[in-house]
C-alpha cells in the first residue's frame, strides 16, 4: 500500500468518524508514491541545453507527492503507518486496559449465551487495541447466532483488511455486495481493501461503480479521481475533478490534486494557476508551495518560485526535498553560492544522495572555469557546375584545417563570459579559389540573464586575415595588397513573452573565412537575425529564423569592363564588391525516447535563402547563389554506453536544390561522435562527418575528422 492511500484513507476516516479518530500521521519524504514516481524518474540527457533549466528527478517526483490532508491529519515527525477505521466502530485514542478487554473476551467466548450488541462493541474494543483475530471472532459468534446480519459481515471484511488479509477481506466484500450489489458501505470497504492490497486500478473502478450510483456524492467524485491518478489514468481523473468542482467550486482538495496532475502532464501554466488558488486559501499548505514554486519554474517566473520554495524551507527547515527544489531555483536564478549552501544542508541530512550529487556536479560545472580546445581537419571536393553562382567553382578542390580554444568563465553576476581563439586554415591547389590563408579570430562575449524572461548577449574582437601581402584578385588590376584586419562583434537578446515562447534578435558583425580567396578580399558579412522558438511540450519544439545578410569585401582597384574615353586603357575604380541576400530556417524536433543512458530525436529541417551576387556577376569565394533549398529528415540518437563512455549520433537524410528550375539532388548528412570521460575534470570526444552540401562550395563531396578536449581547472 502506498502512503499516498494511507493519505487518502486518514481523510476519509476522518469525514466518517463519530467519535475521537486514531492518530494519523503523514509523512511528506515517504509519499512520493503518487502516480508511481520516485527520485528515480525519467532522466533526458543534455535537456538543459535543449530546453533550458530543467528541475532534478528528485524534485519532479516529490511535486506529486501526497496531498497534505487537513483536518486532523497533518503531516508530523516520524511517519507510522495508519490504522483503518470504519464508522461503525468508534475507536478509544488510546486502549488503555486492552489486557482486560482481551480476558474479557475470551469469557465471552466460552460463554454459551452471545449478546449481539456487547459481542460488536467487545469487537470495536479489540480492534482499538489491534487485537484483530479476537475481534473477528468477536463478529463471527454475532454472525453465527444472527446469519445474515449486514453490520456483522462487514465488520468482518473491515476487520480482514485491518489484519493485512487483504485477499480474505476483498472476498467477503464481494460476497455482501453479490447479495447487496448497491450497497455503498460494502463498496467502500471493498475499495479501501483493494488499496491497501496495491490494487489502486480496481479500487478505481469500485469507486467509479459507486459514482455512477451517487454521481452527485462529492467524497465519491474526489476519491474515484485520486484513484484515477494513482492507476495512471489521468484524462478520467481529470474528468472526474472537474465534475467534483462543478459541484463544489471551493474544494481545495480537488483543486490541489488537479494542479498536480497538469503539473504531470507538463500543463504549467494552468497548473501554477490552480496552486495559486488553493494558496490563497491555505497559504501554508505543503503540498501546493512544492507544486507552485515547480509550476512557476518551469514558466520561468523564478522570482515566485524562489518566494514558495523559501516559504516552505522556512516551515519545514529539515525537508530534504523543499532544501533541494530551492537550490535547483538558486542554480537557475544564478545564484550559485546561495545554492551550494542550500544543497549542503539538503546532503546532511540525505547523505550520499544521487540526486543531490548530480546537482552538485551541475553547481561545479557552471561554476568552474572550462578550457575547450579543437583540432579539425575537413576536405571538400566541389561537384560539376550549378546554376546560380558565377564563376562556377567546378571541382574545386578546399581542405581546411581548424585549431580553436575558448576559455569559459563566471566571474560576473548572473552571466556567462567566453574568450576564444580560432585559427583556420585553408588551401586549394588550383581554381579560383586557389591558394592558401590563415585566418585567425579573437572574440570575447557574454551572456547576462537579466530577469527570468530577459536575456541579452554580446560580443567583440578582431578578424586577422592576413599580412597585406600583394595578391591577385578577381577583375584586379595586378597584384593589390589583400586584406589584414578588422574588428568584428554581435549584440542581441532573447525575449520571452510567455513558458513556451522566446524570440531571439541578433546583428552580427563577422569576417568570412571560409576560403582562401575570401580571406584575401576581406569578406564581411552585416547580418541581422530574428527567431522564434516554441516549446509545444517538454519533448517538442520548433525553432524558426529569418535573416538579411550584406557582404563587402575590402576596397581594392579593379577593371570595370569599360575603356577610358580620354586614354582609350582599360577604365578602373577603387571599389569593393558587394552582395545581399536573406533566407530562413524552420527546424521541428520530437525526443521519442528518453532514457537514463538514450535518447532518440527525430524531427524535420529546411533551409532556404538566395543571394543577388550571381545577377551581378559578383563571387566572393563562396557559394552564395540565387536560390538554394534544402530539406532534411533528422535522427539524432545520444547516450552513454558506460559511466565513461558517451555516444552522439546525428544523421539527416533529404533533398536539396541550387537555382529555381534545376532537379533536386539528394542531401546527405552524417556526423557519429564518441566521448570519454577521463577525469571528473577531463573530457575528450573524437567526431566524423560526411556531408554533401556546404556554403564554402555548395553542393560538394564533404568528409571531416574533429578531436575535442574540455578541461574544467579545479
Amino acid at each position: 500500500m502506498t502512503w499516498h492511500s494511507h493519505s487518502w484513507l486518514c481523510r476519509r476516516q476522518i469525514k466518517k468518524q463519530h467519535s475521537q479518530e486514531w492518530p494519523c500521521h503523514l509523512d511528506w519524504k515517504n509519499s512520493m508514491t503518487i502516480f508511481g514516481l520516485t527520485s528515480g524518474a525519467k532522466h533526458q540527457p543534455g535537456s538543459e541545453q535543449r530546453r533550458g533549466p530543467v528541475l532534478p528527478r528528485r524534485v519532479v517526483a516529490v511535486a506529486l507527492a501526497a496531498l497534505a490532508v487537513s483536518g486532523g491529519c497533518q503531516a508530523a515527525g516520524q511517519a507510522e503507518r495508519p490504522s483503518p477505521q470504519s464508522r461503525g466502530i468508534d475507536s478509544p485514542s488510546a486502549p488503555a486496559g486492552c489486557k482486560a478487554i482481551i480476558d474479557r473476551a475470551r469469557q465471552t467466548a466460552a460463554s454459551a449465551l452471545h449478546d449481539a450488541d456487547e459481542e460488536l462493541k467487545l469487537a470495536r474494543d479489540l480492534a482499538a487495541c489491534r487485537e484483530y483475530s479476537e475481534a473477528i471472532a468477536a463478529c463471527r459468534r454475532v454472525l453465527a447466532a444472527h446469519p445474515g446480519d449486514r453490520n456483522a459481515e462487514i465488520q468482518i471484511a473491515r476487520l480482514l483488511s485491518w489484519d493485512h488479509r487483504y485477499d480474505e477481506s476483498i472476498r467477503a466484500f464481494r460476497n455482501i455486495l453479490h447479495s447487496h450489489p448497491d450497497d455503498p458501505e460494502a463498496m467502500e470497504g471493498l475499495a479501501e481493501a483493494q488499496v491497501w492490497s496495491g490494487k489502486a486500478a480496481d479500487a478505481a473502478v469500485t469507486y467509479g461503480r459507486l459514482v455512477a450510483a451517487h454521481p452527485a456524492n462529492p467524497d465519491y467524485l474526489f476519491d474515484a479521481a485520486r484513484l484515477e491518478a494513482e492507476a495512471h489514468r489521468y484524462p478520467a481523473a481529470r474528468d472526474r475533478l472537474a465534475s467534483l468542482l462543478a459541484i463544489q467550486p471551493g474544494n481545495l482538495d480537488a483543486r490541489l490534486l488537479l494542479a498536480q496532475l497538469e503539473l504531470k502532464e507538463g500543463q504549467y501554466s494552468s497548473s501554477a494557476r490552480q496552486f495559486v488558488r488553493v494558496l490563497d486559501q491555505r497559504p501554508r499548505d505543503p503540498a501546493a508551495l512544492m507544486g507552485a514554486a515547480q509550476a512557476h519554474y518551469y514558466t520561468g517566473g523564478l522570482e515566485r518560485a524562489y518566494t514558495e520554495a523559501s516559504t516552505l524551507v522556512a516551515q519545514q527547515p529539515r525537508n530534504f526535498d523543499a532544501l533541494f527544489l530551492l537550490a535547483a531555483i538558486e542554480r537557475a536564478r544564478g545564484h550559485l553560492y546561495r545554492a551550494r549552501v542550500l544543497l549542503n544542508r539538503a546532503e546532511r541530512l540525505s547523505p550520499h544522495n544521487p540526486e543531490a550529487e548530480e546537482l552538485r556536479e551541475k553547481l561545479r560545472q557552471q561554476s568552474s572555469t572550462v578550457l575547450h580546445t579543437t583540432v579539425g581537419y575537413s576536405r571538400e571536393i566541389g561537384g560539376p557546375g550549378y546554376a546560380g553562382a558565377a564563376p562556377s567553382p567546378i571541382d574545386e578542390d578546399l581542405r581546411s584545417f581548424t585549431y580553436a580554444s575558448a576559455l569559459d568563465f563566471t566571474t560576473f553576476p548572473r552571466s556567462n563570459s567566453t574568450f576564444s581563439w580560432n585559427t583556420l586554415p585553408s588551401e586549394s591547389p588550383a581554381g579560383i579559389i586557389g591558394g592558401a590563408a590563415a585566418p585567425t579570430e579573437f572574440l570575447y562575449r557574454q551572456t547576462t540573464r537579466l530577469t527570468s524572461r530577459l536575456t541579452l548577449r554580446g560580443g567583440a574582437g578582431l578578424e586577422h586575415f592576413g599580412g597585406g601581402v600583394p595578391v591577385d584578385l578577381p577583375n584586379g588590376v595586378g597584384p593589390q595588397p589583400s586584406a589584414t584586419n578588422t574588428p568584428i562583434g554581435f549584440i542581441g537578446g532573447s525575449f520571452a513573452p510567455a513558458s513556451h515562447i522566446s524570440i531571439d534578435l541578433t546583428l552580427t558583425r563577422a569576417g568570412i573565412a571560409y576560403t582562401p580567396l575570401a580571406v584575401r578580399l576581406g569578406v564581411v558579412s552585416i547580418r541581422t537575425e530574428s527567431g522564434v522558438n516554441i516549446t509545444f511540450d517538454p519533448r517538442t519544439d520548433l525553432h524558426l529564423t529569418y535573416f538579411r545578410e550584406h557582404f563587402t569585401t575590402e576596397r581594392y582597384e579593379q577593371l570595370t569592363g569599360r575603356a577610358n574615353p580620354r586614354s582609350s586603357e582599360p577604365a578602373t575604380t577603387d571599389s569593393s564588391d558587394q552582395e545581399s541576400g536573406s533566407g530562413g530556417t524552420m527546424a521541428l524536433s520530437h525526443r521519442f525516447i528518453d532514457r537514463e543512458r538514450v535518447a532518440l530525436d527525430a524531427g524535420y529541417s529546411m533551409t532556404v535563402f538566395g543571394y543577388d551576387g550571381a545577377r551581378r556577376s559578383v563571387y566572393l569565394g563562396f557559394f552564395t547563389p540565387n536560390f538554394y533549398q534544402r530539406e532534411l529528415f533528422n535522427t539524432r540518437l545520444s547516450g552513454h554506453f558506460t559511466r565513461r563512455f558517451g555516444y552522439d549520433f546525428s544523421q539527416g537524410v533529404g533533398l536539396q536544390q541550387v537555382g529555381y528550375h534545376e532537379a533536386a539532388k539528394r542531401a546527405l548528412l552524417m556526423s557519429p561522435t564518441l566521448t570519454f570521460k577521463a577525469t571528473p575534470w577531463l573530457n575528450t570526444s573524437i567526431g566524423y562527418t560526411h556531408y554533401d552540401s556546404a556554403q564554402t562550395l555548395g553542393i560538394v563531396r564533404g568528409n571531416g575528422v574533429r578531436l575535442g578536449i574540455d578541461y574544467r581547472i579545479p
